[in-house]
């Protein structure tokens, strides 16, 4: 099936959308060397476009698969079909994060390999750092005091998970890995219940729906169950997080999805209402909040 780029990129109506979930493909062992990574046009900006090609230098025997808007839609109308399609075309195409999320899910369910973002890069060749029985890896940021991602990944949902955040600006998996059909089918619910009242828009949206949050409460508590590897990304593999640094890519590449203030997904008039009224309940909340510090004793004053 071959689609439109005008069919990729058109905002979907509202609608109930229906519960489907993810194949259950068969699980394989080993990571077949395949590098996987999307963009939403072919036509790259010249430092993307350099890194690309440094990649593919570096694993001359790694077969590279790049997709654009139209040839992921494509992808996932072959192989999940008209139910999950819609699911990725009900998110507003201005959130391109939040499609590239869920996109990646289902290409390295489907096919296995490594994929990257389009911003990382991996500085040594990957049949170097990649072993022949790796089925997936899993990797946190170096968060803590003094670290170079000091704070990163600590989200409220994720108490329960020392470290926080579980990497998925790249992952590395077997076909068919449990992991991460648990992470198509939390997402795809997150996307058939958003509420932006509930959930936000802008980039606590897409952390929660479709993000690292999303996919850290999927796996975390199959760990236990399947085959997996810890690694520290940038020791272990010598992945770069981005080539534009920490940060540099939120000016470098568009409107970054932090920027945006509309819903993830179209929304009906119900849940327009419930969202305005758990706004407005957040408000009041957070305001009695304000109200209950200023009116408390600082430590230096201590009690009346």
């Amino acid at each position: 099936m071959h689609l439109t780029r005008d069919d990729a990129c058109a905002p979907r109506p509202a609608a109930r959308k229906p519960r489907v979930a993810a194949p259950l493909f068969a699980a394989a062992e080993g990571l077949p060397k395949i590098i996987h990574q999307t963009f939403h046009t072919r036509a790259l900006p010249v430092e993307l476009g350099e890194a690309m090609g440094a990649i593919q230098r570096g694993n001359p025997d790694w077969e590279h698969r790049f997709y654009d808007d139209v040839t992921a839609r494509d992808f996932i109308a072959d192989s999940y079909g008209p139910a999950i399609l819609a699911y990725y075309d009900a998110i507003n195409p201005k959130y391109r994060a939040a499609r590239a999320d869920l996109f990646r899910y289902l290409v390295v369910y489907r096919s296995g390999g490594v994929y990257l973002d389009i911003k990382s890069l991996p500085t040594r060749p990957l049949s170097e750092v990649i072993r022949p029985d790796d089925r997936y890896l899993i990797s946190q940021w170096r968060n803590g005091p003094g670290e170079a991602f000091c704070d990163w990944g600590l989200h409220a949902e994720l108490a329960r998970v020392p470290g926080g955040e579980f990497q998925q600006w790249y992952i590395a998996a077997s076909p068919g890995h449990p992991f991460l059909r648990a992470v198509i089918e939390r997402v795809l619910r997150n996307l058939r219940t958003y509420n932006p009242g509930l959930h936000g828009v802008g980039q606590l949206g897409v952390l929660r729906v479709t993000g690292p949050i999303a996919y850290t409460l999927a796996i975390h508590p199959l760990l236990a169950r399947h085959p997996h590897r810890r690694v520290d990304a940038h020791r272990d593999l010598a992945f770069e997080y981005s080539i534009y640094g920490k940060e540099g890519h939120k000016g470098a590449l568009g409107v970054h999805y932090s920027e945006l203030d509309e819903p993830l997904t179209p929304v009906g008039a119900v849940t327009q209402a419930t969202a305005r009224v758990i706004g407005s309940l957040k408000r009041l909340r957070r305001a009695a909040l304000r109200r209950d510090q200023a009116a408390a004793p600082s430590p230096a004053q201590g009690p009346a």
